[in-house]
This record gives C-alpha cells, structure tokens and sequence, in this order.
C-alpha cells in the first residue's frame, strides 16, 4: 500500500473507527501494556514490530514485553499508516521517563451487563387469539368427554342385555360369562340352572344327557370330591375350565373360592381320569378297526383292500423361557413361536388311537414318530395281518419313509402339479431307466419307501379335523398355564383332551 495514497488513508482510519465502534458495543477496551491507556486511537502487536524497534522501546521503557504484548502509539512518533514490516516508527525517547505498568498486572476488561428483560404487555390481538384457541381446545375435550359417555352407556345396555340372555333359557348366545355373585354352597342349583342351561354344549363341549352318563363313568373310578363340594358342581366346574380356558384367578372369582384349591383339584382328578383314559384310547382290533375304515365310504371304494391309519403333528404355544438354551430348544421355525410339540394317530373316522409324548418344539415330526413306541405297538398287535388286507400309513410329506412294521404301505400326500409332471415323465421313460431305479430302490432299505399319492390328501385331512377338535378345549391355548405345567402334567393333560375328544365322537357330540 502506497503512504501517500489519500483513499487508502481513508480506508485505513475507517477501518479503525468501526473496529473501535465494536469493541464499544461489546463493552470493553484493551489498555496498553505499557501506560494501561485506552484513549489511544491505536494498539500495536509487539510482534509486528521490526527487531530494531522492539530492542528500542524495551530499552527506553525498561521493560521485558512479551510477543503477544500491545502497546499504544503514543510511545512513538506520527506515523502515516497501519504498523508493518516496512514502516519504519521511532520510539519516543521523552516517555522513558513514565511510569509503566506490567502486562501481568494490568486491569481486567470491563464485562458488558446485559440490559433488563422488562416482560411486554400482549397486544389486544393477541388475547383474542389466545381465547379462541383455549374455546377450541375446550370444545374438543367436551367431544371426547360426550363420545365417552356414550360408549360407557352402550357397554353398559350390552351388560344388561347380556345378563338377560344368561338368565333366559330359549336364547342360545355364546359369550363369556359375567361375574356373578354366588358362592359354591349356597347357591350351586342356582348357578346350574342360569349358566348351564342358556348352551350347554357350548359351556362344557357335551349335552345335558351325555354330560350325566359322563360324570357316572367318572365317579367309578374313585375321584376324590373336595369337602363341602356337590361331585356334579365340582365336575362340571372341571369341564368349564378346560373347555372354556379360564384361569384359575378368573375361575377362583367366578365360584368365590381359593385359587391354590382349585389347581390342586383339578390336577389331581386329571391323574385319577388317566385310566379311564386308557379305556378310550387305544389301537382297535382288526375288526373294529376293518369297521370304522368302512364308514369312510370314499376312502374304502378308491383302496377296497386297505386299513389306514392317519398321523399328524401340531405344536401348543407356550411362552418364551429365560434361559438361551432352552429358548432355542423350544423355537418352532415353522409357526415363528415357542412351543411344545406332540402327534396323534387316528382312524378314518377320527377316532384318537395314540397320542405321542410331549417334546421340545425343534423336534421334526419324522424324528418324533421313529423315536417313539407307535412303531413298536404296531407291530407287537398287527403282525400276522388279517384277510389279506394291507395296512398302510398316511401322513404329510414330513412323515416320508418313516419307521413302520414290515409290509407295512406308507401313502404320503402330494401336489397335483407333482403329479402330473410325473405322469409326463413315465411316458418318456425307457426300460434301461426303469431297471436303473429298481436298481436303487432295492439297495435301500425297505422302510425307507414311500408312495406319493394325490388322492389320500382329501381323506388324511380327517386329522387335521380331529386335531382341531383337541383345540376346541382352550385350556390349551391358556399360555400361562402350559407355560408352567411339567412335561408330565402336560402329557396327563393331553391325554385327558384326547379321551374327551373321542368321547364326544362316540355320543355324536363333534364339533367339526
């Protein structure tokens, strides 16, 4: 920049009124190292100073400054512009004299005190609009308050009218009962006649005649009643409870008795039912079973000469357990849950002839049945055959080759799409590739075969029905009950639906 320049002067001193101006407005000066002045119009750096100059002013002022020191411009000479390496300033011998004062003494900026908050009165606009926001708000909380009510008022008519339907004996509505007040001893008639009368089948799974000659075949085998109970009241309570899966806390409170009371009961009368169980679940002899093929008309015209039986697998949910371990044991992959897993045999009217025991919920259906003692029974009671009929097995595709007795048939299910693509493929085939596969079929082991059929699909289903039909007593879809029982009280219990299930079969009481 040119010294002379008039317009650079001017650029110069304007640069320095506004840098003055800010530190104004901020509320502080900085003083001189040397005198502690801040009227100067100038603070220079030490360190922009030439070598020479600075040597000077230390030894005029007697001082040791450090680099980052500033220093007003009256301890030297007028100069035309800014300090930089090549103006040259000279020192003012006459300030040597003065008293200065040392950098690390010297007085502390001034802090700038903020200006009070003087909170403004809100404009006439502004209220009116803060009213009608508060009068909108409280409108919609009236709304919500009056759409409450109505609610509350149609659950409370829905209450009413469905105590009406309980009290009626001609209406036949399925629902869950209220709560009602009575108490075991008194007033057991009176629960009789209002809640079981309304849909008997529905509350207990059997009708009044059926449920009589039930709970006679069950007070033979020695039942324990609890004191001060009537045995009828206390077996159809039992029967509620698995039919309608309550808990015990709700069961305890729809009775008015102990909880602990109950789940002790009722256990125990499942242990003492497991031979009467026994008497209705079991293989059938070759003429019974020969009979109830038959009433399979269908299935008896497309295999005249054939005894089935139908196995299928199903899984109850339980809840996940707190060890990792045993988490992933009881992860079925298929149903996305934890769970047990069990299978049943049935005939072809639906009859349950076995049911497995209860295993972890990783276990394959394949695995289950080669591991339990289905195979074994089957050939201890069906070794010598009967007639010339063929027995035979049909189950899904994951029962393929499973382990049976031998010359016993194994019919799994198959698409149509697979089918027909088979029949394609026969047509094409030569003798060389017929002998081939007989080749490979006689290298295997016998069981190992499997025969694919499309039209035992229709008539395997009838498991499938008997399985939904065990589903019907919800107390096994009561997760917080499965989830606690042992392994063996969940067999027991299976064991117990199984029978109930076949009972309802045999007095014409299914609710396919």
């Amino acid at each position: 920049m040119n010294d002379n320049d008039p317009d650079a002067l001017r650029r110069e001193r304007e640069k320095m009124r506004k840098r003055k101006e800010r530190a104004a407005k901020r509320g502080r000066t900085l003083p001189c190292d040397l005198c502690g002045c801040v009227d100067g119009p100038e603070l220079h750096r030490v360190s922009s100073l030439r070598p020479e100059v600075f040597e000077k002013l230390c030894q005029v002022t007697n001082t040791i400054l450090p680099p980052s020191a500033r220093v007003c411009c009256q301890h030297f000479e007028d100069h035309p512009s800014r300090v930089r390496q090549d103006v040259s300033l000279k020192v003012k011998t006459e300030f040597a004299s003065l008293y200065y004062l040392s950098p690390s003494t010297r007085p502390p900026p001034t802090p700038r005190t903020p200006l009070p908050h003087i909170p403004r009165e809100p404009t006439n606009s502004e209220l009116k609009s803060q009213v009608i926001r508060l009068q909108e708000k409280n409108q919609q909380l009236e709304d919500e308050n009056s759409w409450l009510r109505e609610r509350l008022s149609d659950a409370e008519d829905e209450v009413v009218y469905l105590r009406s339907l309980l009290h009626h004996q001609d209406v036949h509505y399925q629902f869950s009962p209220p709560s009602l007040p009575l108490s075991p001893i008194e007033n057991r008639k009176e629960f009789l006649q209002t809640i079981i009368t309304s849909d008997y089948k529905y509350w207990c799974g059997f009708s009044n005649e059926v449920l009589q000659s039930l709970v006679c075949e069950w007070q033979e085998f020695g039942v324990e009643v609890p004191q001060n109970w009537e045995m009828n009241f206390f077996f159809l309570i039992f029967l509620l409870w698995l039919r309608q899966g309550w808990t015990f806390v709700f069961l305890a409170h729809f009775v008015k008795v102990v909880r602990v009371s109950l789940r002790k009961h009722f256990f125990r009368l499942i242990e003492r039912l497991q031979p009467w169980c026994m008497q209705h679940i079991g293989f059938p002899s070759f003429e019974e079973w020969s009979y109830r093929t038959q009433v399979n008309q269908g299935l008896s015209h497309l295999f005249p000469h054939t005894l089935f039986f139908f196995v299928d697998g199903t899984v109850v949910k339980i809840w996940a357990p707190e060890d990792s371990k045993t988490a992933r044991a009881f992860y079925n992959q298929k149903h996305g849950y934890h769970a047990y897993v069990f299978f049943i045999v049935v005939t072809a009217d639906g009859k349950i002839v076995y049911i497995s025991d209860v295993r972890s919920g990783t276990e394959h259906d394949k695995t289950h049945w080669n591991e339990s003692d289905a195979p074994d029974q089957l050939e201890q009671l069906y070794c010598g055959g009967w007639n010339g009929k063929i027995m035979s097995i049909g189950g899904d595709k994951a029962y393929r080759g499973i382990r049976r007795p031998n010359g016993w048939e194994n019919r799994v299910t198959k698409s149509a799409e697979e089918e027909e693509k088979n029949e394609n493929e026969n047509e094409n085939e030569n003798e060389n590739e017929n002998e081939n596969e007989q080749t490979v079929k006689k290298n295997k082991e016998w069981w190992c075969d499997y025969i694919k059929d499309v039209k035992i699909a229709r008539h395997r289903a009838v498991v499938e029905r008997t399985i939904g039909a065990m589903k019907k007593w919800l107390i096994l879809t009561n997760e917080a009950l499965i989830s606690r029982v042992s392994v063996e009280e969940m067999r027991s219990l299976l064991v117990l639906i199984a029978a109930l299930t076949n009972y309802q079969l045999i007095t014409n009481n299914t609710t396919w």
